[in-house]
């Protein structure tokens, strides 16, 4: 990635070289007309410069030949395998990452079946790689159809793909003992007895999880108002459905659950909003006004306003007939 990023702050930086790449790309009749900057604190940017960089890698050989620069790399096969394999592999934990984030009211659970799901694929691409399977893999599949006298020997790149695996079960292990109950919130009717006592953690005596569980998974109306809320995901609004004085310590433990942050969105987007509503033309906003503002802004349920124009004092109904 180094290597790239430094090819790439040779081409763009320098105007004289960006205008005359870019010339460079017309004249190839290639579909991108010039690189993309690594940026750090984007947390896609890595996936998207691999992608633009390996699609135009041959003008950019081209480019580099034109100019004298010395950049051994680019004539290496070996190199070239290792961009592609991380062109690929970027582009799969991208779209990981955009699933996770793509709606931050999600509930831990969800989150933790996503990644668990990309560790099991990541099994998958290994056996791929192994038995020389490149269909997950589109960039080295190029790569080797493109040079079919080159060593297709990719040790190196199952290698990294086991450390990465590895990595990603480390970093999650705490959550693989009680992925399954966690799934109270979601389904109560989906776990078995053995399952919740492990929510014993919370502090609740194993047998009362036990029994409440029975209790709520034959209770027929409970089931039926579970189905109806399940078909909009209102996992939230089915447990506010439940009695509280019948299954107390299962109430409590899936409002436990539902309450951990799933992601670190709500604060990653609510800098974000900060920063668009106080600007330079809004500089006489309270604290207490942006505090409102940014509660409405990141919230997920829809602002009722007209309620809140009635509650208000100095709300006045309109006397206009139109």
């Amino acid at each position: 990635m180094k290597q790239v990023v430094k090819i790439v702050n040779f081409i763009r930086p320098n105007e004289l070289n960006r205008r005359t790449f870019q010339e460079f790309l017309k004249e190839l009749i290639s579909q991108y007309r010039d690189v993309l900057y690594h940026t750090e604190v984007r947390w896609l940017s890595k996936g998207k410069v691999l992608e633009r960089f390996f699609s135009i890698r041959h003008a950019i050989t081209l480019f580099l030949a034109t100019k004298e620069k010395e950049y051994p790399d680019v004539y290496d096969f070996s190199w070239w395998l290792k961009v592609a394999f991380l062109t690929d592999t970027m582009g799969i934990m991208n779209e990981t990452l955009t699933r996770l984030q793509r709606h931050y009211n999600k509930i831990v659970t969800k989150m933790i079946s996503i990644v668990f799901s990309q560790e099991q694929k990541l099994n998958m691409y290994i056996e791929e790689l192994s038995n020389s399977n490149y269909s997950n893999f589109p960039s080295v599949k190029i790569l080797f159809d493109g040079n079919p006298n080159e060593s297709q020997d990719v040790s190196d790149l199952i290698k990294l793909l086991t450390d990465l695996k590895n990595e990603m079960s480390l970093r999650f292990s705490d959550f693989t003992k009680y992925q399954e109950p966690f799934r109270l919130v979601e389904n109560p009717w989906s776990i078995t007895t053995v399952n919740i006592a492990h929510l014993s953690v919370f502090g609740y005596e194993a047998r009362d999880l036990k029994n409440e569980l029975i209790d709520l998974q034959h209770d027929t109306e409970l089931k039926s108002v579970f189905e109806e809320k399940n078909k909009n995901n209102a996992h939230y609004e089915f447990w506010i459905a439940v009695e509280k004085d019948k299954f107390p310590n299962l109430i409590d433990c899936a409002q436990k659950i539902l309450c951990v942050f799933a992601s670190t969105y709500v604060c990653e987007a609510t800098f974000s909003k900060l920063k668009f509503i106080k600007n330079k033309y809004r500089s006489r906003l309270t604290s207490e006004n942006v505090e409102n503002i940014l509660r409405i802004s990141v919230s997920s349920q829809p602002a009722n306003i007209d309620a809140i124009l009635e509650s208000c004092e100095r709300f006045r109904h309109s006397t206009s007939t139109n």
